[in-house]
């Protein structure tokens, strides 16, 4: 059972959204602007097209005309929770 994303992609271009519990196999390479979703897979050997989206229960596979959104809000909140639990060290 994969509980986080599991991503073995031996190059991966920019742009990109995983999904929680999605796999990418190492054979795999993503390139820009992908969306793998919750519990997909990619895990043959290939190069996925630009704006590729994978998605729901059988994988089906569609070709976005634009890449997806930067996720602006998850970022502010990671920058927010991050400063929160960072603790410095001070050395003696």
């Amino acid at each position: 059972v994969v509980l986080f994303a599991a991503v073995h992609a031996p190059k991966i271009g920019n742009n990109n959204v995983f999904g929680a519990r999605c796999q990418v196999g190492p054979n795999t390479t993503v390139t820009r602007g992908c969306f793998i979703g919750t519990n997909c897979m990619a895990m043959l050997r290939e190069e996925l097209p630009e704006n590729t989206v994978i998605y729901g229960k059988s994988n089906s596979r569609r070709v976005a005309r634009d890449p997806p959104q930067i996720q602006t809000s998850q970022l502010e909140y990671l920058r927010k929770a991050l400063e929160r639990f960072h603790y410095l060290i001070k050395s003696s």
